[in-house]
């Protein structure tokens, strides 16, 4: 029997027919200069998360990429609820599909698994953990994720570092998010990895003031609450995810966790940059 966490299906994306006819427009046919090798072939983009990464609420940024980046096929393998743990057995799965560039941004469940007993016994429950989510276990099995996709890939592999919860930032949650940011930063260094700097783009994107306390984030049921109401003002309502944000009292995020449409542009932008070869 499956759980109710149970495995979503990797969502696959990439330019559309039209966008590549436009690309090509706009790109000089040049015949290959005699001992030139042919044009690299298409990137194959692997990007392992949770529900932040597969966009069924708050902005999709793996889908926003694909419109941007003709050269690159995108499969985001991401699960909403999902822990560093979760993360860790689909990794075969994405050595199968023999990707280039592996992006991971994994953890914001572990985090909101350790601020309350009732969120640990609900993680490590419907997900089947092995054990409750700590700061030492998202360690040790965010370094294991980053090593066996080294040792079992040739793909350029990335991590990002944790977005916002909430916009309280001396609470109990940011101080949480902050620790597992530090977490992710030592371990790309130690595993010779880069890490990219998600949550500083989108404060600097959102032009947020960390010393003015807003909205904490919600835990338990008033997040679900939210996500469902954030859910059905977008598919429903045809709302965008900055309006809704706004609307429920944020602006990073919708309702304190998933992104808002600036911060998942953010995000994009910020891994555009690094796909394309520039400064990140």
């Amino acid at each position: 029997m499956r759980s109710p966490a149970e495995i979503k299906a990797p969502q696959r994306w990439q330019a559309s027919r039209m966008q590549r006819t436009a690309a090509a427009k706009q790109t000089p046919h040049r015949e290959p200069e005699v001992g030139k090798q042919p044009q690299a072939e298409r990137k194959r983009v692997a990007c392992i998360g949770d529900s932040i990464t597969r966009g069924d609420v708050g902005f999709n940024w793996v889908r926003d990429l694909s419109t941007r980046l003709e050269d690159c096929d995108f499969t985001a393998y991401a699960t909403n609820g999902n822990c560093a743990f979760n993360a860790l057995q689909r990794v075969p799965e994405v050595v199968a599909s023999k990707p280039t560039h592996v992006f991971v941004l994994i953890g914001t469940n572990d985090v909101n698994s350790q601020l309350s007993e009732l969120s640990a016994l609900f993680y490590t429950t419907v997900f089947r953990l092995p054990c409750r989510p700590t700061a030492r276990v998202y360690r040790s099995q965010l370094r294991e994720i980053i090593r066996k996709l080294k040792t079992e890939t040739d793909a350029d592999v990335t991590v990002l570092t944790l977005p916002p919860f909430g916009e309280d930032f001396k609470s109990t949650a940011a101080a949480k998010i902050r620790e597992s940011n530090q977490i992710i930063a030592e371990v790309a260094e130690e595993e010779g990895v880069k890490v990219l700097p998600l949550f500083d783009e989108i404060i600097a994107a959102c032009k947020v003031d960390m010393e003015k306390a807003g909205l904490p984030f919600y835990t338990g049921a008033k997040l679900l609450f939210m996500g469902i109401i954030s859910g059905c003002l977008y598919y429903v309502w045809g709302w965008d995810w900055d309006r809704i944000a706004q609307y429920n009292g944020f602006t990073c995020t919708v309702d304190s966790c998933h992104l808002s449409s600036t911060s998942g542009k953010a995000v994009a932008s910020l891994v555009e940059r690094h796909l394309r070869g520039g400064e990140d």
